[in-house]
């Protein structure tokens, strides 16, 4: 049986009582993060921006805490270089506790021309003590973290953009509550034009587009580390589905993973991914080099006319430890379904 203990500030006094008692719990932890660079648009004015969403919920049979201080969201204009970090929790004391946090850094202009980089990242956790004399039933987070590049009068909308790194990580714990987990990211970067008198969009396209789901009762793992694919469920559920490129871009791939109960249930690669995937079958615990991907753009037999164009490199996690009965989560009502889209228009 493992003690889990998340990345990130220590959780108040849950954590303590825990401690001190040597007791385990059901848990689970979600973090996604990355890095990038594009180069385009040296033409036009360009203005940065970011928004951000995240909530923590707890819940037990007489107590309840939302947001700690309260969920927040928003989206303001920023000069780069600029770097923020917001965190919420929800702290039962000591039974349940729930922690989402965002963070964004916008870097300076590159020595090329219209280059641009940033970073973006989410990380949460969430625990439910199953001890005699705490009755914890439920807790969730989630957060959202995105940065946003508007130009206007723009005439070429040719270009590069590096998946420069990552690290992306869905994790659940085993408990003696068996209670099961779920937990996913998302990880797209997105690009959209717009007619310059209307403000209609004309067109939108996706450079990347990362989804990893899992979920169960027992210790399980899987994560993207700067290239790398490394899974690790003996048991429960999981998916992983990356897009890279699209009809624009000078290189493309697609990988589907499905794992299910220690095994390797469906596999689909195409492009820049193929090969990478163990087979039908296999045991649901590898490491897969599927490397970086860089690439190129050219969206100007798309929209020949001078548009307003937005790119957008956005992460996204949640997760949560329900109550089997669901009357918690019932009364929590569904407060994370911004967060559970894995495709957004």
């Amino acid at each position: 049986m493992k003690r889990f203990f998340a990345t990130g500030p220590m959780f108040g006094r849950g954590v303590l009582v825990c401690v001190v008692l040597g007791c385990t719990f059901p848990a689970w932890a979600w973090k996604a993060e990355k890095d990038f660079s594009f180069k385009m648009f040296p033409q036009g004015s360009l203005k940065p921006s970011v928004a951000w969403t995240y909530k923590a919920e707890a819940m037990s049979q007489t107590l309840s805490a939302i947001s700690n201080p309260p969920a927040r969201s928003g989206k303001v204009a920023v000069t780069a270089p600029s770097t923020d970090t917001k965190t919420v929790t929800a702290d039962l004391r000591p039974d349940a506790f729930g922690e989402a946090k965002s963070w964004y850094t916008l870097f300076g202009p590159g020595p090329a021309e219209g280059e641009r980089s940033g970073r973006v990242g989410v990380e949460g956790s969430a625990y439910i003590l199953p001890l005699p004399l705490f009755t914890g039933v439920f807790a969730s987070s989630a957060a959202k973290s995105e940065i946003g590049w508007q130009w206007t009068d723009v005439n070429r909308k040719t270009g590069e953009l590096r998946w420069v790194g990552m690290y992306h990580r869905v994790a659940t714990t085993a408990g003696p509550a068996k209670t099961k987990q779920s937990q996913s990211i998302r990880d797209p970067i997105d690009i959209r034009f717009f007619d310059r008198l209307t403000d209609d969009v004309l067109f939108t396209d996706s450079f990347f587009d990362v989804f990893m789901e899992l979920s169960g009762d027992g210790d399980g793992s899987m994560t993207l580390d700067s290239g790398k694919l490394i899974v690790d469920t003996p048991a429960g559920a999981g998916t992983v589905h990356i897009n890279a490129g699209s009809d624009y871009t000078d290189v493309r791939g697609s990988l589907e993973l499905a794992v299910n109960n220690g095994v390797v249930t469906g596999v689909n690669t195409t492009g820049v991914f193929a090969g990478t995937m163990p087979a039908l079958g296999s045991p649901a615990q590898f490491v897969a080099n599927i490397g970086l991907v860089d690439l190129k753009f050219d969206y100007d037999r798309v929209t020949p006319q001078t548009v307003n164009a937005e790119l957008r490199a956005t992460v996204e996690g949640s997760g949560a430890v329900p109550e089997p009965s669901g009357a918690a989560a019932l009364l929590i009502g569904s407060a994370l379904t911004v967060f559970r889209s894995r495709k957004q228009g």
